[in-house]
């Protein structure tokens, strides 16, 4: 009886599952699904953080805590960015 999965040391955060008597991985959780997302995300992600960046309308949020904090981090960092905006004539 295994009480502790054991967790992948390429993937640590792989997440495997019991059923009965039977260990299982979720599909989306195999090293070959993380790839192909890593890719998707250098293709389609990575070039809007660039551009946005680039115009100054990048907004970073930290994104750790109660779903409340992380609102008003929200919050504050959007508006930081419409005072500056408005200051600098981008809107």
């Amino acid at each position: 009886m295994i009480r502790r999965p054991p967790r992948s040391t390429l993937f640590p955060y792989t997440t495997l599952f019991r059923s009965g008597d039977r260990l299982f991985q979720r599909e989306d959780d195999r090293p070959e699904s993380i790839t192909v997302r890593l890719e998707a995300y250098e293709r389609s992600t990575a070039p809007l953080i660039r551009f946005y960046t680039d115009l100054g309308l990048l907004v970073s949020v930290v994104a750790d805590g109660s779903p409340d904090k992380i609102c008003d981090n929200t919050l504050t960092a959007l508006q930081a960015l419409t005072s500056s905006t408005h200051q600098g004539h981008l809107v």
